[in-house]
C-alpha cells in the first residue's frame, strides 16, 4: 500500500485559523458568568497563525546561570503601507517595547515616498537602532558606521575608541512568520540596525543579489534606492504612460531617477542628528454641553431640604406681606396642612410673632 502524507494532521486542527475564533469556536476557558462565555476561548498568536512559537522559544530562552537578563530582540514586520522596526524583551507578563520606529516617520527626514521599499527598510532599522541608544545615551559611544558602506559590519562586538572595550548592545532578528528568503526587507532592516551601532548576529548570504557570493555593489544600490532609479528611466524610455501613473507620488513631490541617491544619503544624516521620537500634540478635551440639558436627580435628603427651604419662603411671604394680614389664619392652616402632609413627625406649630416652632408629637 501506498505511503500517503496526512496533511490534515492534529497540528492542523490546533491551529484552527478562522475569521472569527470566538463565534466559530463553542465553548469556553472562562467562569460561566463572564460574559465572553458564549463566544469562545480568547484567540492568540496560535490561533490566527501570526506567531512562530519553536522561534520565539529558541530566541527568548536564557541561561540559567543569569538572572533577570533578557535577551533583546529586533523585531521586523512589514504591512501593507509601511515597516515597522521594534526592539522588544520578553517578560512573564508580556513583552516589553524599548524602541519603536515605523517608516512613515522617514517623511520627517525627507523620505515622502516609497514607505514600503529596500531603501525604506534599512533607513527604519538606522532610526530604530539610533533611537534605541539615544534614550540609553549611548549613542555617542557606539556610533556604528556613519559613511554608508556596503561591507558587513562585522567586529568583535568592541568599540575601538573605548578603552574599557565596552562590547555594543546585542539583539537578535525577530522574522516572525516572514519567509527569509534572499533578498526580504527584513534583512535590510538589520543592516540599517547594524550600521545604527548595535550588535545582531548575521552573515551575508541574504543580501539581495548574493547567490554564490556576496554581491556588495547589489546591496548598495537597493539601499540608497539606485534600483528604483533605474527602473523610473527604464520606464521613461519605453512606456511613458505607464510611468507617470506608477511614480505619481513621487512626481508630485519632485523626485526624479537623479536625485533618489542624494535624498536617502541626506535622510540618513538628520536621523543620526536627530533620531528622537516627535512628541504628539495633544487636543484640548473639549467639555460636553447638551443643548437640552436634564434636571440633576435629586436624593431623599435633597427633597426634604428643599421642602422645608420652599415651606420657609412661604412662611416669609404670609408674615412680611400686610396684604395678607386678614387672611392669615388661612393661610396658617394650609401651612400646617403642608406640615403634616410633608413631616408626619410633626403634629403641632406655635406661632410666636413672627417665629413659628415646629413641636414634634
Amino acid at each position: 500500500m501506498a505511503y500517503v502524507k496526512v496533511v490534515k494532521n492534529k497540528a492542523y486542527f490546533k491551529r484552527g485559523e478562522t475569521s472569527n475564533p470566538r463565534k466559530n469556536k463553542p465553548g469556553s476557558n472562562f467562569s460561566s458568568l463572564s460574559p465572553w462565555a458564549a463566544l469562545g476561548p480568547r484567540p492568540n498568536g496560535r490561533t490566527f497563525g501570526k506567531t512562530d512559537y519553536r522561534a520565539r522559544k529558541a530566541l527568548i530562552l536564557q541561561d540559567k546561570n543569569k538572572y533577570n537578563a533578557q535577551k533583546l530582540r529586533f523585531v521586523v514586520r512589514k504591512t501593507n503601507s509601511q515597516i515597522i522596526c521594534q526592539i522588544a524583551s520578553a517578560h512573564i507578563e508580556g513583552d516589553k517595547i524599548l524602541s519603536e520606529a515605523k517608516s512613515k516617520e522617514l517623511i520627517r527626514y525627507g523620505i515622502p515616498v516609497g514607505l514600503k521599499n529596500y531603501a525604506a527598510s534599512y533607513a527604519t532599522g538606522l532610526l530604530c537602532a539610533r533611537r534605541f541608544l539615544k534614550s540609553l545615551n549611548l549613542d555617542t559611544q557606539f556610533v556604528g558606521v556613519e559613511k554608508f558602506t556596503e561591507n558587513m559590519n562585522e567586529n568583535d562586538g568592541k568599540d575601538e575608541n573605548d578603552e574599557e572595550g565596552r562590547k555594543p548592545i546585542k539583539a537578535y532578528l525577530d522574522v516572525g512568520i516572514t519567509r527569509t528568503t534572499t533578498g526580504n526587507r527584513v534583512f535590510a532592516a538589520l543592516k540599517g540596525a547594524c550600521d545604527g551601532g548595535l550588535n545582531i548576529p548575521h552573515g551575508n548570504n541574504r543580501f539581495p543579489g548574493s547567490k554564490n557570493e556576496f554581491n556588495p555593489e547589489q546591496l548598495r544600490k537597493n539601499i540608497l534606492g539606485i534600483h528604483v532609479a533605474e527602473y523610473m528611466k527604464m520606464l521613461q524610455e519605453e512606456d511613458m504612460e505607464k510611468y507617470k501613473a506608477h511614480f505619481n507620488d513621487y512626481l508630485k513631490n519632485n523626485i526624479n531617477p537623479n536625485n533618489i541617491e542624494q535624498m536617502y544619503l541626506t535622510a540618513h544624516e538628520k536621523i543620526r542628528q536627530n533620531p528622537e521620537k516627535k512628541e504628539k500634540k495633544k487636543d484640548k478635551v473639549k467639555k460636553f454641553v447638551a443643548k437640552h440639558e436634564k434636571p440633576k436627580k435629586l436624593d431623599a435628603k435633597m427633597r426634604k431640604k428643599r421642602v422645608k427651604e420652599k415651606l420657609c419662603v412661604f412662611m416669609q411671604t404670609i408674615f412680611n406681606d400686610e396684604n395678607n394680614r386678614p387672611d392669615l389664619k388661612k393661610n396658617l392652616r394650609i401651612f400646617f396642612l403642608l406640615l403634616k402632609k410633608y413631616f408626619a413627625q410633626y403634629e403641632t406649630a406655635r406661632v410666636w410673632g413672627k417665629q413659628i416652632y415646629i413641636c414634634a408629637a
